[in-house]
């Protein structure tokens, strides 16, 4: 399913989603994900070249929020996804332009599904972290 996002940079950037199959009978039922492995990667579009510091020779930046551990399933049998990044690590997303990303979840048959991809989008932070929390 495509599905652009916008991450504002300072702020918690945070989503969920279902993801639902077919039983034997035609009923939709929740996707166990209890022992199922989640890849999201954010990276610039192909063809896009620039680089995140300008004292090194890397000219393409992938972000791995699986890698990271902001993506997981909190009770697994209930096929929800959750993507959670908190307020102090967008703030690191140093991403000049648009990029894309996508969620791939490897399932217990062995099979990698794309269950979302699109766009992704960064606006700078204008104010501050508020101190004491976010």
């Amino acid at each position: 399913m495509k599905h652009d996002i916008t991450i504002h940079k300072g702020s918690r950037f945070s989503f969920s989603m279902k993801i639902e199959t077919m039983d034997e009978t035609g009923n939709e039922i929740p996707l166990d994900l209890s022992t199922s492995q989640f890849s999201m990667t954010i990276k610039p579009y192909e063809g896009y070249e620039f680089v995140s510091d300008p004292e090194s020779e890397e000219t393409d930046i992938s972000i791995s929020l699986s890698d990271a551990g902001y993506v997981w399933s909190p009770v697994g049998t209930d096929g929800v996804v959750v993507i959670d990044v908190p307020a102090e690590d967008t703030l690191v997303f140093d991403y000049p332009r648009p990029g894309v990303y996508d969620l791939k979840i490897s399932l217990p048959d062995g099979s990698v599904e794309t269950f979302l991809y699109g766009e992704v989008k960064f606006i700078e932070s204008i104010s501050p972290l508020p101190s004491g929390g976010v």
